[in-house]
């Protein structure tokens, strides 16, 4: 049976649930507040080539050919702001693929879908398009938050219907 997630719901899952349970990986909790707080894609956080530190803020050139993103330095974790000044592989060299391990072992269910796909970590940016979607951000403002230049993908994803399977 699918249960569909209000925003609520996924606030209750990814805090009370997830945020609050022991972690194999301590660092994990940085990498996670960085996707949540950038609505970053899952492997973005560990190409640090891809990011720059200026005065106005830190620069994300995202994958898929987006536009760059513009990121309050504040937001980011200080072991991603530190590797990407010092361009060294972020969180103590934890690999995007032990993070993504952590997370499935960590939350074995429910398993977050969106027409009928995991999402496993993508589900800090669903989440954040959702956010900025009910904080009153525009379509134009999210769009330009998460740098796309395809228009159409801010309702994919403040839309979604997000669900897991339950037994």
């Amino acid at each position: 049976m699918q249960v569909s997630l209000s925003l609520e719901g996924f606030t209750k899952l990814l805090f009370q649930d997830w945020f609050t349970k022991p972690l194999y990986y301590e660092i994990t909790k940085s990498y996670y507040n960085d996707l949540l707080v950038t609505g970053c894609r899952p492997t973005e956080p560990f190409l640090t080539d891809r990011w720059a530190i200026t005065k106005k803020g830190v620069i994300l050139i995202p994958l898929k050919g987006n536009n760059p993103r513009l990121i309050k330095e504040n937001l980011i974790s200080k072991s991603l702001y530190d590797s990407i000044a010092e361009k060294k592989v972020p969180y103590c060299g934890v690999s995007i693929n032990q993070m993504r391990l952590q997370f499935n072992r960590q939350f074995p269910t429910p398993k977050l879908h969106v027409r009928n796909k995991p999402i496993d970590l993508y589900a800090f940016r669903y989440y954040k398009a959702k956010a900025l979607l009910q904080a009153g951000s525009t379509h134009n403002e999210i769009q330009s938050h998460f740098g796309w230049t395809n228009s159409s993908l801010v309702q994919v994803y403040t839309s979604a219907n997000i669900y897991y399977i339950k037994a």
